[in-house]
């Protein structure tokens, strides 16, 4: 266990594969492949492979749904973040997350909340995966994080993140907010941060709510960024997604 190396920015930049459209995720991964780090495979793209399947209305159109599943796994070759956020009773996610390391992901998430136990039990099934802790969701705001933890976001995370290095994870997902003090914890020193919601300045929050630029939070310690439509949704008259990267790398080289 221990924090990546990086050889170049750009393996640092986890696109994220939220969609429910698997051909044009296929069409995504093939350009971007070898110009960023890891995917992203998330809960609309996998529920998509599910329901695609029962909703067929053909053997026809249910095989070329399941050669399309297929050929992302292939072309994925491991190189993805399963962003699962297992939120249950500790032996419901260990038999979930004895399904789900046989696609061979990377790295596989569990929400920290979910129990000791629970991580624990992740982690001694996890094979050759890495665990992620979920501490605080990003789009929370402050009211949110009153009523649901009675306090504000940066002491809840690091109470989560202490909790998740005691259950055993090789990783934590935190804001750009909360990175620089979770790097000054010497428990948390051999986790790696995984950080959604970086914003390239001028680039919208949307439905973020703790953010920070991309450059800001590798510089405060964060190891992977997670970052889905300043990349997937960027226009063509600007470069499109392979331009959008481009321009990140750029920021992050600086």
């Amino acid at each position: 266990m221990g924090r990546p190396v990086f050889s170049h920015p750009r393996g640092r930049i986890m696109v994220a594969l939220d969609t429910g459209d698997i051909a044009g995720a296929i069409q995504l991964v093939e350009l971007l492949q070898g110009r960023v780090g890891p995917f992203k495979v998330g809960m609309e793209l996998s529920e998509a492979m599910l329901t695609g399947l029962v909703a067929a209305d053909t053997y026809d159109a249910a095989v070329d749904h399941l050669n399309l599943v297929r050929k992302l796994f292939q072309l994925l070759d491991g190189n993805f973040w399963r962003d699962w956020k297992g939120h249950d009773i500790p032996n419901t996610l260990k038999g979930a997350a004895l399904q789900i390391v046989r696609t061979r992901p990377r790295m596989l998430n569990v929400h920290a909340s979910a129990g000791k136990l629970a991580m624990e039990l992740v982690v001694a099934n996890r094979g050759a995966t890495d665990i992620l802790a979920v501490t605080v969701l990003t789009t929370l705001t402050k009211n949110d994080c009153d009523v649901v933890f009675g306090q504000p976001a940066a002491p809840e995370v690091l109470e989560l993140a202490l909790f998740a290095a005691d259950a055993g994870v090789q990783g934590l997902i935190c804001s750009a907010e909360e990175v620089s003090s979770l790097r000054t914890m010497d428990r948390l020193k051999d986790l790696y941060l995984v950080v959604p919601g970086t914003r390239s300045v001028g680039v919208s929050a949307h439905d973020q709510q703790r953010v920070g630029t991309p450059r800001q939070a590798v510089e405060d310690g964060a190891d992977y960024l997670v970052i889905g439509r300043q990349i997937t949704e960027a226009k063509e008259e600007s470069g499109g997604p392979l331009g959008a990267v481009e321009k990140l790398v750029e920021e992050l080289s600086a």
